[in-house]
């Protein structure tokens, strides 16, 4: 990681918006962000083609999957439901000439409008529904337990490079002593913001937009309170932003490997908070190509 001011999201496709995912879905919407980033590109540089009433550009189903990690097939069915949806057209040159498309964005505008109210219920129910139920419950099933400690111990070998690690002896029959007063949904709310906030965010991250997330993450374990976040942290937290897993999702293995740490199955080592994060990345992202 580069010690600069200003870190930038490196190798990260184009976002669609959430509204526009669970409208569509996930694909197809990261394919629509990609059209119009593209159209407006080519706006500003005044070369997008007049005819019949809307501005038309190329782009290659090559450049769409190098955008979008998609493949070919894929992202051709994305464009097929996107201009079903009225919300791109395609236009056919020929033979041996290549398509042009165009986005209409005030179709896009009244798609997200007309979708606003079913996603913001949809996810109100959600976290009601998170919420609602007793996280220690989830937190201790078998299924938890079992399967992942093996496997913990492999991946604690991936984040052993970070700095902060605290050997000093500890209470392990306390798991509710926090180092602060917040309460775990207070935290898990938090958390959830904050990811939503950077992953959404048009500005590049901040030394003290990750900071922010570290010096939350660190209320999980009182050993952790006196430290600081070194680069091996910030890559942590800047996998865990530039990934598209539900936040609450993240939280909850977080959560877990904290009581692990407070059960003295991992060391006091921050990076052991992520342990078996970077696989749920990994196998995200296969699963979404």
């Amino acid at each position: 990681m580069s010690s600069k001011k200003s870190i930038k999201k490196k190798d990260q496709f184009i976002m669609s918006e959430k509204v526009i995912r669970h409208g569509l879905d996930p694909k197809t919407a990261d394919v629509l962000a990609t059209l119009i980033y593209k159209q407006d590109y080519w706006a500003k540089e005044g070369k997008l083609s007049e005819w019949k009433g809307k501005e038309w550009f190329f782009i290659s189903l090559d450049d769409i999957e190098a955008e979008t990690c998609y493949s070919k097939s894929i992202v051709s069915k994305c464009i097929k439901k996107l201009v079903t949806e009225g919300l791109v057209s395609k236009k056919r040159q020929g033979l041996n000439k290549p398509n042009l498309y165009s986005v209409n964005k005030s179709a896009v505008k009244a798609f997200k409008k007309s979708k606003t109210p079913n996603f913001d219920k949809w996810q109100k129910e959600l976290r009601k529904k998170s919420s609602s139920k007793k996280i220690d419950t989830e937190r201790n099933t078998k299924n938890e337990e079992s399967g992942n400690l093996n496997f913990a111990e492999q991946e604690a070998s991936k984040l052993s490079t970070t700095n902060n690690k605290n050997t000093n002896n500890k209470n392990t029959n306390n798991l509710t002593n926090r180092a602060s007063s917040e309460s775990e949904f207070e935290l898990e709310e938090l958390f959830e913001s904050l990811i939503e906030k950077f992953r959404y965010s048009e500005e590049e991250l901040k030394n003290e937009d990750l900071n922010s997330i570290f010096e939350l993450l660190v209320k999980l374990v009182p050993e952790f309170q006196y430290f600081k976040m070194s680069e091996s942290d910030k890559n942590l937290i800047i996998q865990m932003i530039e990934s598209d897993i539900k936040p609450f999702k993240l939280f909850f293995k977080l959560y877990q490997n904290a009581e692990h740490i407070q059960k003295n199955e991992k060391d006091v080592r921050f990076g052991n908070l992520f342990v078996g994060i970077l696989n749920m990345i990994d196998n995200f992202n296969n699963a979404m190509l």
